[in-house]
Formats: C-alpha cells, sequence, structure tokens
C-alpha cells in the first residue's frame, strides 16, 4: 500500500478518535497551528528557500483563524479555514483543516442561540429598569449592555443573514426605547407632563413608528398614563383648593399652552383660561397687600362682556370676592358669609338687612359692591342703579342736613323718593321732607321754586293725608 495513503489513514482514525464533544475550538486551532508549524518545517528541511511564500500564507491565514475564534467572527473563521484548505501543507494539517470545517459551523449555530438568549435577558431586564427608573442616569448601565451586545455582535460578524438583522433590529430598537424612557423621565422630572404623557403615548402606540423595539407590553406603558392621559385645562384648575396654589396652577397652564402636540389642550382654550387664572391671582395679590379695593376692582376685570368662560375661573373668583368682601366693606360688626352664601347671596342680605335698620350709608356701600362683583364693568339693571342713586341721595341729604344747607338737602331728599325699590331710601326721605317742611318752612318754600321740587310735592301731598301725625291730623296741612 501506498505509504502516504497509509499516513493519510492514520492521521484521519487519530482524529477520529478525539473526543471533539470535549475539546474546544480553541484547542483544535492550537492543534491545528502545532501540525501547520510542524508540516511547514518538513517542508523547509526537503527544500530550503522553496516554500517561504506558502509559509507566509499559511501563517496568515491561521492568524486569522486564532483572531476569529477569539472574537468568535465564525464567518472569517470558515473564510479562512476555505482558503488554508487548498494551501500546500501536511496530511495532518490538512484533516485537521477539514475537522474544524465540520466544527466550526456547530460553534456558530451554539454561539447563536447564545447570543439569542443573551439579548432576551437584556431586553427583558432593560424593561424592568424602565419601570423602576426614576431619573434619567438610572438606565444607563442597562443602555451600556445593550451597546456592548451591539459591539459583540458587529465585531462577531454573521454576514447578512436574517437572523442576524433581526438581532440587530432588536437591538437597535431596544436601545432607542431606552433612550426615548430615558427622554419621558427628564421632562417629568422638569415639570412638563404634557410633554412625558406625549413620550409615553408614542412609546405605546403600536401602530407608529416601528423604530422601537416593545420592551415593555402597552398596558405596562399605558398604566404610566393613568387618569392623567385626558387631562385638560379645567382639570389643572379644578385641583385648585386655596388661592394660595394658583401660583402651581398658572406655572402648569403656562406649560401646557407652550406643548402645541398637546392633543386634549388647545391653544384657544389655554389662552383663555389662563388670562383668567392670572387675573385673580393679580386680584389675590393686592388682597394680601391690603389693598381691597383694588382687589375688587381686579377681581372685576374678569367680568368681561361675556363674563368668565370656565366653571373653575368662576369658582376662585367666588372663593376670593367672598374673601375680600368682609375687609372690603370695612363694617363696625366685621359681617360674614354664610356657610354656602355665594357673594351676591352675601350681599343682598346684608343689604336687606340694612334696610330693616335705616342705615343707608350701609345700604349704599353694600349696593355698591353688589353692583361691582356681580356686574364688573358692565351695565348693571336698572333697578340697582336706581336704588342705589336713592340711597346715595339720602345720605348726601343727611350730611347736608346736618351741615345746616336745608335747601340742597331737601333737593338730595326730593332725589331720593324717584325710586320705589326693594333697597331704596324712598320712605325715609318722604319722611324726612314731610319733617323738614314743618322744621324748615322758609328753606322748604325756597326748595319749592324748583320746578321739579313743585311737581314732587304735589305728588307726594295725597298719600301724605293718609299718613297721620301722632296726634291723628295729617301731616300736610291741607
Amino acid at each position: 500500500m501506498n505509504p502516504r495513503l497509509l499516513k493519510s489513514l492514520g492521521a484521519a482514525l487519530a482524529l477520529a478518535a478525539l473526543p471533539l464533544h470535549a475539546a474546544t475550538i480553541d484547542e483544535l486551532v492550537a492543534g491545528l497551528r502545532a501540525e501547520i508549524e510542524k508540516s511547514l518545517a518538513e517542508a523547509k528541511a526537503a527544500k530550503p528557500g522553496a516554500a517561504s511564500s506558502n509559509a507566509y500564507e499559511a501563517e496568515r491565514l491561521i492568524s486569522r483563524i486564532e483572531n476569529g475564534v477569539a472574537r468568535e467572527n465564525f464567518d472569517e473563521v470558515d473564510q479562512s479555514l476555505n482558503q488554508l484548505a487548498v494551501t500546500r501543507l501536511s496530511i495532518e494539517a490538512k484533516e485537521r483543516v477539514s475537522l474544524l470545517q465540520r466544527e466550526i459551523p456547530k460553534a456558530a449555530e451554539e454561539r447563536q442561540k447564545t447570543f439569542v438568549a443573551q439579548v432576551g435577558a437584556a431586553i427583558e431586564k432593560a424593561g424592568k429598569a424602565c419601570l423602576t427608573a426614576k431619573a434619567e442616569s438610572d438606565l444607563d448601565p442597562v443602555l451600556g449592555e445593550l451597546g456592548a451586545l451591539k459591539k459583540q455582535r458587529s465585531d462577531s460578524g454573521s454576514g447578512f443573514s436574517e437572523p442576524r438583522q433581526r438581532l440587530n433590529a432588536r437591538l437597535e430598537g431596544a436601545a432607542r426605547f431606552v433612550n426615548r424612557w430615558q427622554d419621558y423621565l427628564v421632562q417629568t422630572a422638569r415639570g412638563y407632563d404634557a410633554t412625558a404623557r406625549n413620550l409615553l403615548r408614542e412609546l405605546a402606540d403600536p401602530s407608529g413608528s416601528s423604530q422601537y423595539y416593545p420592551i415593555l407590553s402597552r398596558t405596562e406603558i399605558v398604566a404610566r398614563l393613568g387618569k392623567e392621559q385626558d387631562v385638560t385645562a379645567d382639570d389643572v384648575v379644578r385641583g385648585v383648593k386655596s388661592l394660595d396654589e394658583l401660583s402651581k396652577a398658572i406655572a402648569d397652564l403656562t406649560r401646557m399652552s407652550r406643548e402645541s402636540t398637546n392633543r386634549t389642550f388647545g391653544a384657544s382654550e389655554s389662552g383663555a383660561l389662563l388670562n383668567e387664572i392670572n387675573q385673580i391671582a393679580r386680584a389675590h395679590a393686592a388682597f394680601k397687600a391690603g389693598n381691597y379695593g383694588s382687589a375688587l376692582l381686579t377681581a372685576a376685570q374678569g367680568e368681561g362682556t361675556g363674563g368668565l368662560r370656565s366653571p373653575e375661573s368662576m369658582r376662585l373668583k367666588t372663593l376670593l370676592v367672598l374673601e375680600v368682601l368682609p375687609r372690603f366693606l370695612e363694617l363696625p360688626d366685621n359681617p360674614q358669609p354664610q356657610a354656602g352664601e355665594n357673594p351676591s347671596e352675601f350681599l343682598l342680605r346684608l343689604a336687606g338687612e340694612s334696610v330693616a335698620q335705616n342705615d343707608w350709608p350701609r345700604v349704599a356701600r353694600i349696593l355698591d359692591a353688589y353692583r361691582l362683583t356681580a356686574f364688573g364693568f358692565r351695565q348693571p339693571p336698572v333697578w340697582i342703579s336706581a336704588d342705589l342713586e336713592s340711597c346715595q341721595q339720602f345720605v348726601a341729604g343727611r350730611n347736608l342736613e346736618k351741615a345746616g344747607r336745608f335747601v340742597p338737602a331737601i333737593l338730595a331728599y326730593q332725589r331720593a323718593v324717584k325710586t320705589s325699590g326693594k333697597y331704596s331710601a324712598q320712605n325715609a326721605a318722604t319722611d324726612r321732607l314731610i319733617s323738614m317742611e314743618k322744621e324748615h318752612p322758609d328753606a322748604f318754600a325756597e326748595a319749592g321754586k324748583e320746578p321739579q321740587m313743585r311737581e314732587l310735592l304735589d305728588a307726594l301731598r295725597p298719600a301724605a293725608t293718609q299718613r297721620l301725625s301722632p296726634l291723628g291730623t295729617p301731616i300736610f296741612d291741607q
């Protein structure tokens, strides 16, 4: 038998006897290098100088194989083995090349399975980290781990196979998801809640961009939205329970108005409500500074042509006005609103009580506050203006009478009796006119020269005949 053939069979049988499952790829490559070096040494000894180029090529290829194995780049290893198989080597070296060619695909498959498991574990870990992270930096470690896997995948190389492309897409999509979750944490920390919710919606939307790998389920993401996912401007203001909380509400409304991507908060809504709340905040600041009149006037400015638009603005204005009114009125007994009373009910109750007490300066002050708080700078109903005018004229008449200026006092009382409203001073003014006709006849006669005064007296005399003096005689002497 041919000696070379016997030698080849012997080498093959020896390799077949190796415990391949126990031997690692590194051991097989080390054995290949030893066999190559032995083969090249034998060739050099047989023909000195003849195998120099072949030795260089063999050394280059075995170095590439070793480097590829170290980096688990089995594509490169396989290519180098194919080139080494056609290089002039000993039969034993060729058998070792053949053995590695059979084992490398198995190692590559095993490495692929291990890598897929590593990627899956890293993505699961990243998802859990997102749910527990409180700050952007909390996710840096998992991003580093995903980046390392991506680099390892790039270094190992697996051609452009579909499995490799899927793994690359998963790693890149998972990293982008974590980066976007970091953006969500940053916006939340800065107080930009609407922007943060929009980021969550973006990550939760399965029909949106495919650039993110869903490392969290939609249910887990939507749970972060909670009840705030449909937050509106009124929801923000509704949370204000005390006027001291207005500054935070204004800050939230300002942020929401800037976030043009917010789907539940329009620009017109933001502008209108923000203006209303700012108006109330300015009035509250004036109240805190002790400028009660300014506070009431500023609050009244919110009553434009159409009034306040938001029920929540009206609620806050009511809180403010109820807080300001007792200080603004400056009444000696310092009356306070009763439980459940709104400003109008409070003021009209005080006005009725003051009419019963014939305290017309008090009635005039209360009606003026009522006109301002209930109607702002709009035109009030005629009866309010008329009753207020009657009270003011009566108070002026009393002051003139005390000063001894009887004629203008009589004229003021004359103007006070023109209105017969619920809160007018008509009856009180009539009584004063009747009394002054007897107490100051000359002044009464002088005032009576005024045409309007004469008409008034003619109208009053028939009614006065029904009102008897303490002696039982008519007050007006017919």
